[in-house]
């Protein structure tokens, strides 16, 4: 199936202005190319607290892990990395994030209820009107978690665009994500506790779903190595690229893979 989809998370080439649910936005970001081609990462700063807490066990071929692990080496004491990926000042020049905007969660209430339909377990005997009704009970049981945190203002959905699956057009992202997130917080509305991205197709509001597995899997945020998307969840993913979308991306393995040693 052949998708012209939006994004909501990196600044990569050219984002065209669009107008969407709440406002006008656009994202700008120059390609540099691949990770292969990065100049070598600069030692730690001088006088650094880094305590090296993670060392790289995959990638170390590519100079952008030896930099994406060094940057992580700067937050050992963050327990909410695993919610918002953080560049340290001295990595800059390879390292980024998408500016995400903010919007109305109220406003979005559809796209949300796609994924949680899509997201949450349904049994493999479970086919047909019972694979329908089983998903619809999903998303009102989450529904009730969702509209309490809507209540309390927990609720952060974000959106930009970016280039996720390298084919020169930006894709529209969402991200769902509890403003209270820390490493270790039970007690969130997320299942997993991290926050979730969403692509959506065209610049509507329907789901792609070929796309969900993946990002459910590895992505509670994206990571610009040096201007190129990629999944965050501790490790570093290729983003949506490659044949048979959902099945390929979901079991490819890390770019940069990192293990805390603390």
């Amino acid at each position: 199936m052949a998708l012209n989809i939006a994004a909501v998370a990196f600044y990569f080439c050219l984002a065209p202005t669009l107008a969407l649910a709440d406002t006008a936005f656009k994202v700008q970001v120059k390609p540099k190319g691949e990770y292969e081609e990065a100049a070598k990462p600069p030692p730690l700063a001088s006088g650094s607290k880094s305590k090296h807490c993670y060392r790289l066990i995959e990638g170390q071929r590519y100079p952008l892990c030896r930099v994406y692990v060094n940057n992580l080496n700067h937050f050992c004491e963050d327990a909410a990395l695993r919610c918002d990926f953080k560049v340290h000042p001295d990595f800059r020049k390879d390292l980024g994030r998408p500016d995400w905007e903010d919007v109305d969660p109220k406003k979005h209430l559809n796209l949300i209820a796609q994924w949680a339909r899509a997201y949450f377990h349904v049994p493999e005997e479970c086919k047909g009107d019972c694979e329908e009704v089983r998903r619809e009970k999903n998303w009102q049981e989450f529904k009730v978690k969702l509209d309490a945190a809507i209540n309390a203002g927990r609720v952060h959905l974000q959106r930009a665009m970016v280039d996720l699956n390298y084919d020169k057009k930006e894709e529209v992202v969402y991200r769902l994500g509890d403003r209270q997130c820390i490493a270790d917080h039970r007690d969130t509305f997320m299942p997993g506790q991290s926050p979730k991205l969403m692509v959506v197709e065209d610049l509507g509001e329907r789901l792609a779903i070929d796309y969900a597995q993946t990002l459910n899997q590895k992505g509670s945020d994206i990571v610009l190595l040096q201007g190129r998307a990629h999944l965050y969840r501790g490790n570093l993913y290729e983003g949506l690229s490659g044949p048979g979308i959902g099945r390929y991306a979901a079991n490819a393995g890390a770019v940069c893979e990192v293990e805390y040693i603390r």
